[in-house]
This record gives C-alpha cells, sequence and structure tokens, in this order.
C-alpha cells in the first residue's frame, strides 16, 4: 500500500468495533507529508487488534507516521506495588514482583500532592490549602484480592480532604453511584479523593488539586474517551530513558453527594513536573476516582518524525477480553463504604515497614 497524499490516511477507522485483523505480510509507504498509514483515532486506540504477522511501515513523508495514534500501552503480567508516606502526603508506586530482566527493577514513581486551590473564572487564586499539613491515616482493611488505606487532610477552611488508596489482585468492574461502569486491574492504583463541607467564595469559581510528579517528565500524550467514554488517559514520558513513566486515567467528572456530575479536565506542565486537575463549581462535597500506574520501555510500531514509538507498560491494563471474569462490585462498594464510616477505629492488614512510628502504609 503506497499514500502518496498529504494529509492523508491509507486506511481510517470511521466507526467504533471495527478492527483490524492481519493474516499475511501487509506493508505500507506513507510518501505523502502529515499522513498516517493506518488512522484508528476515529473510533480510538482500543479498536487495534493484532492477529499474526505485524504490518511494517516506511513512514518517508514529514510528519507521517505508520499508525496514528500510537497505541495504547501493551499489557503485561506484573501487579503494582504502592507505599504511602505516614508523615506527609506522598505516595510511591512501583512493580510488586519486577525483575532487572524485565526492566523493573528499582523502578518507581512518586506522586506528591501540593494544594488545593479555589479559583475565579480568570484563573486568579482566591483561597489555597497546602496539604503537607494534617495528614493523618484514618484506617485500613483488607479483603481476599484489595487493599485499601484511607488519609486525610484537614484543611484551614475547615474542609476535609480524604484520600484513599487502594489495590487489587483481580481485575475488577467497579460501579460508580451515578452508574458508570469502569474495569481496575492489579495494575493500577485506585485513587480517590472526597471533600467535604468546601465553603465558596463565589459559585463562579473553581476548585484546582494539584500534585507533583517524580521523576520529572519531560514530555505527555493525551487521549481522551481512552479506553471508554469518560476516561482521559495520559501517557506522562520521563526526561530520562531509565527512569519510570506514569500513565494515569483520569474521569471527566466528578461525583456530588446526589450523583449529578461535576465536569473536570485536566492539565500536566512539565516546567514543574506536574499535574493539576480543576473541578466546575459544585454545591459543598465531591466525589472523584483517578487510577495511576507505571511505564517503562519502548516498542517501535513504525513511524516518521513522531517516532512511532510504542510503550509497554510495566503492569497490566484493562483491556476487553473474552473470557469469564469474575465480577466483584458490591464487595468493592462495600469496602469502600466500609472504609469511609470506619476512618478513626479500624487498624486491619497493614504491612509496615519496621521503621516504628515513622513507618509507611504498604498496599
Amino acid at each position: 500500500m503506497h499514500v502518496t497524499g498529504n494529509t492523508s490516511n491509507g486506511v481510517l477507522f470511521t466507526q467504533s468495533r471495527q478492527t483490524w485483523l492481519q493474516s499475511s505480510d501487509v506493508s505500507i509507504d506513507i510518501q505523502g507529508q502529515l499522513s498516517c498509514g493506518i488512522n484508528v483515532g476515529e473510533a480510538g486506540p482500543s479498536v487495534w487488534k493484532e492477529i499474526g504477522p505485524e504490518p511494517s511501515f516506511n513512514a518517508s513523508g514529514f510528519g507521517s507516521s505508520g499508525l496514528c495514534p500510537i497505541p495504547l500501552p501493551s499489557p503485561s503480567v506484573e501487579i503494582i506495588s504502592v507505599k504511602i508516606n505516614s508523615t506527609r502526603p506522598s505516595v510511591e508506586i512501583s512493580p510488586r514482583n519486577s525483575s532487572a530482566a524485565e526492566g523493573g527493577a528499582g523502578q518507581k514513581v512518586q506522586l506528591d500532592f501540593l494544594s488545593l486551590r479555589e479559583i475565579t473564572p480568570l484563573g486568579v487564586i482566591v483561597w489555597q490549602a497546602q496539604l503537607q499539613e494534617g495528614w493523618l491515616m484514618n484506617g485500613s482493611m483488607s479483603s481476599n484480592s484489595s487493599y485499601t488505606s484511607t488519609y486525610t487532610s484537614k484543611l484551614a477552611n475547615n474542609a476535609t480532604l480524604t484520600y484513599q488508596f487502594s489495590t487489587f489482585d483481580d481485575l475488577l468492574i467497579l460501579t460508580l453511584a451515578n452508574n458508570y461502569t469502569f474495569s481496575i486491574t492489579p495494575a493500577f492504583i485506585k485513587f480517590s479523593l472526597r471533600l467535604d463541607r468546601w465553603n465558596w467564595s463565589s459559585s463562579d469559581n473553581k476548585l484546582q488539586f494539584q500534585m507533583a510528579i517524580d521523576p520529572p517528565f519531560a514530555t505527555g500524550e493525551v487521549r481522551n474517551n481512552t479506553p471508554q467514554a469518560s476516561i482521559t488517559t495520559l501517557l506522562l514520558h520521563s526526561a530520562r530513558e531509565s527512569d519510570a513513566s506514569m500513565i494515569s486515567r483520569l474521569l471527566d467528572f466528578g461525583l456530588t453527594n446526589s450523583s449529578e456530575r461535576v465536569a473536570c479536565s485536566s492539565m500536566v506542565d512539565s516546567t514543574d513536573s506536574s499535574l493539576t486537575i480543576t473541578f466546575d463549581h459544585f454545591d459543598t462535597d465531591l466525589d472523584y476516582d483517578p487510577d495511576i500506574s507505571l511505564l517503562f520501555g519502548r516498542a517501535g510500531h513504525g513511524g516518521g518524525d513522531t517516532g512511532g514509538a510504542q510503550w509497554v507498560i510495566a503492569v497490566a491494563v484493562a483491556v476487553p477480553v473474552a473470557v469469564v471474569l469474575v465480577v466483584l462490585i458490591t464487595a468493592v462498594l462495600l469496602l469502600v463504604a466500609y472504609v469511609r464510616k470506619q476512618r478513626s477505629n479500624t487498624q486491619v492488614a497493614v504491612n509496615f515497614d519496621g521503621m516504628g512510628g515513622d513507618a509507611d502504609d504498604e498496599l
């Protein structure tokens, strides 16, 4: 196949549920500028399925690429591990059982939760809380397939920010209070935010939650509605090839107590390696549920000036598969409800690192 036109596609997916099935050799030559050999952008990267040999690309045109956009990260069998700092709002994410041969030994990503601030429609900061103050563990709980720890930050304006960190040993299907359903695998830490009693200065204002990411990232990719509608996937590539990178799946909405959606957006800044999530105005309470995992290693998938890199996840991502899955929706929802009610009383099944009063919580 030869793609000679500018801003052209050799193969264009225009509907969801279309797939690429390949049983013999395919070679695609992309000579046109800003063109694609195979463009799955209309239907989303999740429609790409390879059976048999891999297509070969020769993208010689300026700004051309073999596959557009770059496919979602490929799955692996690793399980994530989380270490929560006991004295400040900081979380360390690493593969649970990685080896040097797998490329994951010693690799990790640290998230530091910095601030929660109210801003005007023009972006002027009205009030800001530094989250390093008032960090307190309020409970933990485990089941046969999940582990959850709860922490809180007491804010100076009498609001409370509650964090829940959960890891899983099996693939689960989760359903939120508004009946929105998504999957979670052992690859991801489920990181939930709960804000109570926020006292707004104005009904026009918005709220921003900011975190810093270490190792610093140099570039990022944004995939809207990936892997499904109302989820934005961020790929944050570390500045150094030897460092772990991060993948984050962010819901495009939060939920109020009455299960109404609150629109939100995300922004990354490589100058200070930060991720900022901005929420539209809501009454006083808000719930939000992002997922975070690790990336390391790259494998080519045929690109021109864009490089055509395909990220390989160090720990598995959720993909639709035609197998029987054990769905534990009820168990997870009961677990979350129980933890929220037992914030100050529960001290069950938490593994500490043996450092006395300064021990960190490990999941």
